[in-house]
């Protein structure tokens, strides 16, 4: 790639909820396979030292997101979403 900055892209995928997303290892990645439509999965592949953290990162974005949406009292609070333990 050279000294040149990637190119970043906009990507949205409607995502099957029903279907809980798989995951599968390498020596070097962690590619998890999220189900999109009827036979379409799709593959994000995380280097393996960065997938754990990039995970918990997910869970609390979704959980902020999904909390400011419904006001779902049991959501998670953000102090509760700090003290989580933290992936290095």
């Amino acid at each position: 790639m050279g000294d040149k900055a990637p190119t970043r892209i906009e990507l949205q995928l409607a995502i099957d909820a029903e279907n809980s997303p798989q995951a599968d290892s390498t020596s070097s990645e962690i590619v998890v396979l999220i189900a999109n439509e009827p036979g379409l999965w799709v593959d994000l592949v995380l280097p393996i030292d960065q997938a754990r953290r990039w995970a918990a990162d997910l869970y609390v974005a979704v959980s902020i997101a999904y909390r400011e949406e419904t006001g779902d009292p049991r959501a998670l609070t953000n102090d509760e979403l700090a003290a989580l333990p933290q992936e290095n």
